[in-house]
């Protein structure tokens, strides 16, 4: 069991970091294709199913009523939303809230969830890569996040205190 879970992680790891450099490199094998991000990210939940029925973690999804069309790479958009699971996972108190909405000429994705808030002194350098914070797996997580959400020409924020923390990143439609 702890060699499978290593291995999980070690394999997270490396496709982490093949990610980060086809972002980096801007690689010709990322697919852009017009779709619904509400798809997406019910799809990506999913993926969590088991270890939030462990965990008995209750998920809210505030999505729109119709269709919030992109053009993305899904792959790039699924480990977006998987990294801030995964740490939305390791943290909460057993709610963790997503939401995908569009407002104006922007998109809003939010990753909410109940827990201690990031410290002041964590708060300035999560994003920096293999950063590792309180109970931090590999440290480039969140650095995947920011590379994706810029990739698109987004910006990220991220709200945190005493109930809980909030990642919410804006696109441009």
């Amino acid at each position: 069991m702890v060699i499978k879970k290593e291995t999980d992680k070690l394999g997270e790891l490396v496709e982490d970091i093949i990610i980060f450099s086809r972002l980096e490199a801007r690689s010709k094998d990322i697919v852009y294709t017009k779709g619904d991000l509400r798809e997406t990210f019910s799809y990506t939940m999913e993926r969590f199913a088991t270890v939030l029925n462990e965990k008995n973690i209750k998920v809210e999804h505030d999505f729109s009523d119709t269709p919030v069309y992109f053009e993305y790479d899904e792959r790039s958009m699924e480990r977006a939303l998987q990294n801030l699971v995964s740490n939305a996972v390791r943290y909460t108190r057993g709610e963790i809230k997503i939401t995908c909405t569009e407002l104006e000429e922007r998109i809003v994705i939010k990753v909410s969830y109940n827990g201690p808030g990031i410290s002041s002194e964590d708060l300035t350098k999560v994003f920096d890569r293999f950063y590792k914070g309180k109970d931090g797996v590999h440290g480039i997580g969140l650095s995947i996040v920011k590379s994706i959400i810029f990739s698109y020409k987004g910006r990220i924020e991220i709200s945190t205190g005493n109930e809980g923390t909030t990642f919410t990143f804006f696109l441009p439609k």
